[in-house]
């Protein structure tokens, strides 16, 4: 522009531009002793308090079985992926996280895919206990320091002696497929 001459119109955008609100990304949570994202022991727990704390995310609810007993749980999916599946207690909050998304990571840095070895090393002062009925073959562990937080090692009690725990060998094969977030009942 300048020396008479006019300005060139502005030029038309080469992406379309979509009208309305977006969908937000969804992000993976945090997880600390307390919390998973924003959600907490006293977090009432149904559909629109979870999609609320979770934007982004892709809800549904299924009825699961254990114990002879039917619950419904909340299974979020983040890029079509299942992420977290959110158990309700009796009373409308949280009774079990269980965290499937590898970019999810513990206080002490263990996510889905670490090996038991990392485990030990970031968790030194953990406990082992072995599940039962359908997940029979595998072995959840717990830190001492913070009981809200376990690991699962899936198939790591495979074809070993029913109730116990695996040797430590066997367990250095493993690698943890869930994190678990059990909030302390008040």
């Amino acid at each position: 522009v300048g020396c008479g001459q006019p300005a060139a119109p502005a030029e038309e955008p080469t992406q379309p531009v979509s009208e309305g609100t977006a969908e937000p990304a969804a992000s993976a949570p945090s997880l600390t002793a307390d919390k998973v994202g924003s959600l907490d022991a006293t977090s009432q727990i149904n559909q629109s308090s979870l999609q609320a704390a979770f934007p982004g995310y892709d809800i549904t609810s299924a009825t699961r079985s254990s114990e002879g007993e039917e619950h419904t749980v909340f299974e979020l999916r983040r890029n079509e992926r299942l992420s977290l599946t959110i158990e309700p207690s009796s009373a409308g909050t949280i009774y079990r996280v269980a965290i499937v998304d590898s970019e999810v990571k513990s206080p002490a840095g263990i996510g889905v895919g670490a090996s038991y070895g990392q485990l030990a090393q970031s968790v030194p002062d953990h406990e082992c206990f072995r599940l039962v009925e359908e997940r029979a073959d595998s072995v959840a562990c717990y830190g001492k320091d913070v009981a809200t937080i376990g690991y699962v090692l899936g198939g790591a009690a495979e074809g070993q002696k029913p109730g116990a725990v695996p040797p430590g060998d066997v367990l250095a094969k493993s690698t943890v497929t869930e994190i678990l977030w059990l909030p302390e009942s008040e």
